[in-house]
């Protein structure tokens, strides 16, 4: 391989691989993207399932809430599976997996625990964004992270009410 085309792969994986991830191309946006979409679909499914699985009188208000944020996620999917499209990539089709559990208390952790991670990826993709000269408010990233805290926020008063 050509020395200089070497290198200059050598820091775009530098780039891509670093911690802040700021410096990567469209390709390596389009991927980390494509991570995005895989855990919205797993969203999705969780919320879905959830949302019909937890029993119990505490429960009932928690599984309607699910229901709304499915629709959101599947808004979300749909949202990033555009901007994997715009970039040149082609959007995943496979979820990432989905934990489930016999206790509702688990599987509403293991919602809080995926919500928490999609933030925080959220808030690299706009900064990675903005290094690629995007606007924020296109890619739409910054709404998703707002909601997303809405949603996190949400669980923690409602696991904190149901705790003894």
């Amino acid at each position: 391989m050509d020395p200089r085309v070497e290198q200059r792969l050598s820091l775009t994986r530098r780039h891509f691989l670093g911690r802040a991830g700021i410096g990567i191309g469209t390709a390596a946006l389009a991927e980390l993207l494509n991570q995005d979409l895989a855990r919205e679909f797993q969203a999705v499914i969780a919320y879905v399932v959830y949302s019909q699985v937890l029993k119990g009188a505490a429960y009932m208000s928690i599984a309607k809430e699910l229901e709304v944020h499915a629709g959101q996620e599947l808004q979300h999917a749909i949202t990033i599976a555009k901007q994997i499209d715009y970039l040149g990539g082609d959007p995943v089709t496979v979820p990432k997996p989905v934990k489930t559990s016999d206790k509702a208390e688990a599987m509403l952790q293991f919602d809080l625990d995926n919500e928490v991670e999609t933030i925080s990826n959220y808030r690299a993709r706009v900064d990675q964004c903005a290094a690629l000269g995007r606007s924020v408010e296109h890619n739409g990233s910054t709404g998703r992270v707002a909601a997303h805290d809405e949603v996190c926020s949400g669980y923690r008063r409602n696991r904190d009410q149901m705790r003894p």
